[in-house]
């Protein structure tokens, strides 16, 4: 990895921070890069040591944006990098590795919305240390059936011995998020997140659906993605601003409120999970305390798992 120093350490410049980067809402560059700032002390440890990929709006979301894996052009000396072989692109990429509140800054000043972390750190590249399972509700899923989905798959990951968390992605699903010791690659992370998806497919038949093809999948079912996990794959992590309307944020949640949504009469799960946004979520606590947990293994979790949910 890449470290250069610069002679200060001081934040850098924004530019242009009267410049609106979501139109309906009025929030502005200067917005966005003073709610990062307030957060920095929250988001850092879930970004910390992971390569990045941006997403950027310079021209605010009404316009297109665009995902950035390498370093930006420009980019100060001080910003740390990391160079990983893209195979799906057949060349070396740059990612920038966001590890203090400058580089934070710095992104954010460049309009970077939105913040994709890989699911292993630069010390552990292969081995990811975060098992991602995203619930993604069908336009006519109501925010109860998505709960109960979240809770169930809670539960499967339990019967194994796997403790998980859970956040809202800041848009209309939620991502449950086992915690890993980085010892398992990622063949054997997918392996494991294809057993479980196949066993809570079985056990909520009516809420739950693993169809890839979005016309094929029924309309008040929650689609369990299980397909998100590998090298250079990533997911919106903690506390960062989704490019949509009123600037949501994906906020870390404990399973109590989900527990508590289960008995909700909300028929669109995005209406509850927008109150977590740029203007409000900088004043709330972390239930996650900075972790995305205590590290577990999943190599005798799968073992387990064969044996007990009698997957061939």
């Amino acid at each position: 990895m890449t470290t250069k120093r610069g002679a200060a350490d001081a934040a850098p410049a924004v530019t242009n921070p009267d410049k609106v980067l979501f139109p309906d809402d009025g929030i502005t560059k200067g917005d966005l890069v003073r709610y990062y700032q307030r957060v920095a002390q929250r988001i850092l440890p879930y970004v910390k040591d992971r390569p990045l990929m941006l997403e950027r709006y310079p021209d605010g979301i009404g316009r297109d944006g665009f995902f950035e894996k390498d370093a930006p052009r420009g980019a100060p000396e001080w910003v740390q990098t990391i160079s990983l072989r893209a195979e799906y692109v057949k060349r070396t990429v740059r990612y920038v590795v966001c590890n203090d509140e400058r580089t934070l800054t710095y992104l954010a000043n460049l309009a970077a919305i939105t913040f994709h972390g890989w699911q292993s750190r630069v010390t552990t590249i292969d081995d990811p240390d975060v098992l991602l399972i995203d619930l993604d509700p069908m336009p006519e899923c109501p925010l109860r059936r998505i709960a109960r989905v979240a809770v169930g798959v809670r539960d499967v990951l339990a019967s194994v011995g796997l403790k998980a968390r859970v956040k809202t992605t800041g848009g209309k699903g939620l991502h449950v998020i086992v915690p890993l010791r980085p010892e398992s690659d990622y063949e054997l992370a997918r392996n494991f997140a294809s057993e479980l998806a196949n066993v809570v497919g079985e056990s909520f038949p009516e809420d739950v659906t693993l169809q890839r093809t979005i016309s094929r999948r029924p309309k008040e079912a929650v689609y369990l993605d299980h397909h998100q996990i590998g090298r250079g794959k990533t997911f919106a992590v903690p506390f960062t601003v989704r490019a949509r309307p009123s600037a949501p944020v994906s906020m870390p949640i404990d399973w109590e409120q989900v527990e508590e949504w289960t008995r909700s009469r909300v028929t669109e799960p995005v209406r509850e999970f927008s109150r977590w946004r740029l203007e409000t979520a900088a004043d709330l606590k972390d239930p996650w305390d900075g972790s995305y947990g205590p590290p577990q293994r999943l190599a005798p979790a799968l073992t387990r798992a064969r044996r007990e949910w009698r997957v061939e």
